[in-house]
This record gives structure tokens, sequence and C-alpha cells, in this order.
């Protein structure tokens, strides 16, 4: 193909199609691009990344500190930065994702000469390749979905064509809502085109150029009246105003602001999310806003704070109030934020390449890396990564190992419910000082022997004052009994024997290690119970790849403690 022919080709490829709104609804059952957001069709033409192993290569190797990175084929000829490129394509991620980047704009920050407009350029050059679909005639090159109500037209878009709701959420302009009148309610006369978006027709795609710093003219970005259209409309009819302003014209698309923000940069400072990912980006968030107590733990304060009834597990907490009226009324106003929150969260689920899911261990690493980047002062980043490896790390190191042993015992209520009987009887018989027959065996427990048993299972816990424990228990459980009908209480229902229980159970973990581990197995047995094992996690809401993630932690942390 000559050059001629080759432009012709180009030329009709980019021409507008035109189509009825019912072949567009059509469309959209055949293809979700047809769609999507511009940041979907960002993703789409940006393509995905050649990962490569720098180990192999020396030089790469002391560069990139023996990491895997990603090679954008888009941008290929950036050199030396490829963490900048990430960073760009995982705001486009996010915010196709809808996480809390497709409200912001991508700022690009650096010296002169460091890439920033020939990112920009790029940017605007693959915006091109991917078509959107716009009602014709659209001075704002609105999306044909900005015509149906997300509440009643949702559900009949989402179960016939297959457009999930989240997608309705536009607003009409004023001139579709003129439209709409003129053609009294019949979306049908709407019709819709396909277009490439342009740098040159500046259509889908715009830019705007900074104007003088004492003028608040905001026309270059949202049009303006135009008044040679005041003879024949209305100042208030949308046939009236000249929607030249970047925003309408790269509407669907990408705008280019140029030096847009002068300010400093201390002023511009549906996947499976794994149980306790949430709850520790919370935390983490919590600890850096309250207040140090006087006498007391801040985690204990953070704990009051979320309504726990710390009695039985910190004699030196203090009550709700006590904690407000010491901190005074400013607390809370410093520390991170929940967009700092929501951005670590959006790099979390994406930190995995092959996975887009989160979970605790990978939010712990992503947390320490961007308070390294942040550069807070040096004493605020020395305590937020207290917070994240004495606080936060050994507690979830707890939590994990829980949540691991639970999924290995396979009747784990009924073997706590055991145990929970068991000791009741045996505490009962032993403050009254008599022998106790097992009716199940025959066996007689002289008060001697009933205090082992009682040892056996207070030791893991580390029960300091025995027959005060003793005491109490049996006196809950008889109450207990009175509004049970004479029966036991479920074991789970007294939290300092819960606690009890669970560490005997789990005391003695040896056993675990074949089931949880991923290492190739001795048995087929071995191989059914890990399998049954990873099946329990996953039904607990982790994936198989956390689940091994995780167990490899949590060995590694129990080895080195």
């Amino acid at each position: 193909m000559d050059v001629i022919s080759s432009f012709a080709a180009r030329f009709e490829r980019s021409r507008e199609e035109e189509m009825s709104l019912e072949d567009y609804l059509a469309e959209c059952k055949r293809s979700p691009l047809t769609y999507a957001t511009a940041a979907e069709r960002m993703l789409k033409a940006i393509g995905e990344p050649q990962m490569v192993d720098t180990r192999n290569d020396p030089r790469l190797s002391r560069i990139f500190a023996n990491k895997i990175i990603k090679i954008y084929p888009a941008f290929a000829e950036f050199y030396g930065m490829e963490e900048a490129i990430e960073q760009v394509v995982s705001y486009f991620r996010h915010a196709a994702q809808g996480l809390e980047e497709k409200k912001q704009i991508l700022y690009l920050l650096g010296p002169v000469g460091g890439g920033k407009s020939s990112i920009a350029e790029r940017l605007k050059a693959l915006m091109q390749e991917v078509p959107f679909y716009a009602i014709k005639g659209s001075p704002v090159n609105e999306s044909p979905l900005g015509l149906f109500d997300v509440a009643e037209d949702g559900p009949l878009l989402e179960q016939e064509y297959g457009i999930p709701r989240r997608y309705l959420n536009r607003i009409m302009s004023p001139w579709a809502v003129k439209r709409l009148e003129e053609y009294g309610g019949d979306i049908r006369q709407f019709r819709v085109v396909k277009r490439y978006p342009s740098i040159l027709k500046q259509m889908g795609i715009a830019k705007t150029e900074p104007g003088d710093e004492n003028n608040q003219d905001i026309s270059s970005l949202v049009g303006k009246v135009d008044i040679r259209k005041l003879e024949t409309y209305a100042q208030d009819d949308p046939d009236a105003y000249s929607y030249s302003g970047g925003l309408c014209l790269a509407n669907q698309g990408l705008l280019e602001f140029v030096e847009m923000f002068k300010a400093p940069i201390k002023v511009l400072a549906g996947a499976t999310c794994a149980p306790g990912t949430l709850k520790m980006m919370s935390q983490f968030a919590i600890l850096t806003r309250l207040k140090e107590p006087e006498n007391s733990s801040l985690y204990s304060k953070m704990q009051v704070y979320d309504g726990e009834n710390l009695k039985d597990t910190d004699p030196r907490a203090k009550n709700y109030q006590e904690y407000r009226d010491y901190a005074g009324v400013d607390e809370g106003m410093s520390g991170i934020s929940t967009r700092f929150a929501y951005k670590i969260l959006s790099k979390v689920f994406n930190f995995d390449s092959t996975e887009v899911a989160a979970n605790p261990v990978h939010l712990m690493y992503v947390l320490e890396q961007q308070i390294e980047r942040e550069q807070f002062p040096a004493d605020t980043e020395q305590k937020y990564t207290a917070f994240i490896k004495e606080q936060l790390a050994p507690r979830y190191a707890e939590f994990i190992g829980k949540e691991i042993q639970t999924a290995y015992l396979e009747s784990y209520s009924e073997y706590g419910q055991n145990i929970f009987d068991r000791y009741v009887t045996y505490a009962d018989y032993w403050i009254q000082d008599q022998e106790y027959r097992d009716t199940d065996t025959g066996e007689v427990f002289d008060r001697s022997s009933l205090n082992a048993e009682l040892e056996k299972i207070e030791k893991p816990a580390g029960i300091a004052n025995p027959k005060d424990f003793r005491n109490e228990i049996v006196n809950f459980v008889l109450r207990a009994r009175a509004n049970n009908a004479g029966n036991n209480p479920v074991w789970t229902s007294y939290e300092k024997l819960r606690s009890v229980i669970e560490k005997k159970m789990f005391s003695n973990t040896e056993e675990l290690l074949p089931v949880i581990s991923f290492n190739a197995k001795a048995s087929a047995d071995e191989a059914k119970k890990h399998e049954d094992f990873v099946d329990r996690m996953v039904a607990k809401g982790y994936t198989s790849k956390q689940v091994r993630l995780l167990c490899e932690w949590y060995l590694r942390v129990r080895k080195s403690s």
C-alpha cells in the first residue's frame, strides 16, 4: 500500500458513523467498550505491560534493586521513567475501577525537561486510538446513556443490555434537555455517532493555557454566552451559549491543563478485599489523628473510641469521656486524610499485577513505602512506621493466626464447646472439693486430678489467679443456665473464657505445618487436608493466592518471634 492509499484508509477509518439509539444499545450489549469511560478507553489504548525481571541483567539489577518492573510498549522510549509511567497508568486504572481517582486530576509535577509535556502529548495521542459514542449534534460530546435515569431505567438497561448502573450517573446537558422537550420526550429521535477523539479537530481532546492570574474569567474552561445569538435566543436559552471551553470540547476525553496549578508542593499535598484489610487501614488512619493519652495506650484509646469494653483486657484504659476531655477540642484535626487512605487502598488493590485484590500484608508494605515518599518530618515518619510495626503487624499476626487455625479445625465450634463444658464441670467439682466420675469412660478425678486438667486449659493463656478465675466462670455459668433452660451457654459467650479456650486449642501449632504450608505433600491424605484448608480460607473471604501469601507471612513472623 502506498502512502496515499494508507492516508485515505486511515481517514476513512476515523470518520463518524451514525446510528439509531436502538442500534447503539445493541452495540453496548455486544461490546462493553461502547459505553466505556475515558479512563477505560485510555487503558485499552495503553495496553498490557511487559514484565522485566531485573535480576537477569546486572546493570538493571543495580538500578532497580532486583525488582520486577513493568515496561509499557506505548511508553517504550521514556527511558528511566518506569516508576513515573506506572504511577500515571495506575491513575487511569484506579479511575477506571471507579476509585477515588475518577474524581481527581492527574497532576504532573517535575523540573524543566523532566518529560511532563512529553507524557501529556503521548496520552493525547493514545486517546485518539479508541472511539467513543456521543449524541449527534451535542456540543459537549455527551454520552447517550445520559438520557436515562439510573433509578428507573438502570435495572432495565442492566438486564437487557448488560450496562452496569454506574455508567448512568450522568446529567443531561441543557442542550439535550431542550432537544428532549422538542421531541416530546421521544428519545428515539436522538441519533448517536461513533467518533474518534482528535487533537486537530479538538474533539474529545483539548488544551487550556493559563490566563492572567489576576483575571478570574473561566470561559476558556466552560465557554460563555455568544452575544451574536442573543438576537435569536433568550440569554438563558441553551442555544445562545457557546460551548467552546476546554471542559466542553474534551468531555468523554482528555483535557490538558498547562501550568494550571502554581501552588507550592506542600499545598497539593468488586475485587476481593481480604478480611482485616479495611480495618487495618482505618486503624492506621485513626492512630495518626489521635492525641497521645496520659498513662494509657494509644491503641486502647482507639478501641475505646470504637466502642470496645477493655475492662477485662486493659486495666489502664480510661473511659471515652476521660480520653476526650484530656485530648481537647482539636483532636483529629491533623494526621493522614481519608483521601490518602483511598489512594493507598487503590495501590494495594493493584499491587499484584496478576490479581486485583487487597490484603493486610500488601497494605503494610505499601503504607511503609508511601510514608517514605511523603517526606514527613523525621519524628512523624518514625511514629507512623511504629504504628505499623509495633501496633498493627503484631495484632494482625495474631488475627491471621487465628484465621488459619480455625480454618484448620474442621469442627472448631463443637471442639470449643466441648472444652468449655468440660472446664465448667471440672471447675465446679474442684470448687466443691468433690470427686468427679466421667460418665463416658468411668474414670474418677479427685481434686488434684481436676486441678491438673484445669491447668492444661489455663496455662497456655497465662491465668495468674486460677482460683478466682474458676469461681468467676462457674458463677457466670450458673447464672446463665437459669436463663437457658438449665443448659450451658455457648462457649463464646464469655470473652475471658473464650480467649482461654482458643489459646488452649491453638497452643500446639506444629501439627498445622503440614496442612497450611504450600510445599509438596508427603501423602494424598495431607494433600486433601491442605486442599480442604484452602477451601475453608477462601470461604472466609480470601483468594487462593492470598491464602498462600498470608500463610507464608504468618509462618515467617511466628518463626522470627
